[in-house]
């Protein structure tokens, strides 16, 4: 799986990869963020199935969890 955070500076198209993890099937799972850019506010953040070792474009065809920001 693969972490996207949504920005509200960048463009949607192109989310800002924050890091690769593996889960396990049962119990919970702690997923650090290690964002690859700097984000200067997170909007929403995607879970993508992707190959081994993830992608720089995801093209979000297998989209795991979605999660929406609100404050």
């Amino acid at each position: 799986y693969q972490l996207w955070a949504f920005d509200s500076g960048r463009s949607e198209k192109y989310p800002v990869d924050c890091g690769v993890f593996d889960i396990e099937i049962e119990g919970s799972t702690i997923l650090p963020i290690s964002a690859k850019l700097f984000i200067k506010q997170a909007f929403q953040f995607a879970v993508t199935e992707e190959e081994p070792g993830g992608v720089v474009v995801s093209d979000r065809e297998e989209v795991a969890a979605l999660a929406q920001l609100t404050l």
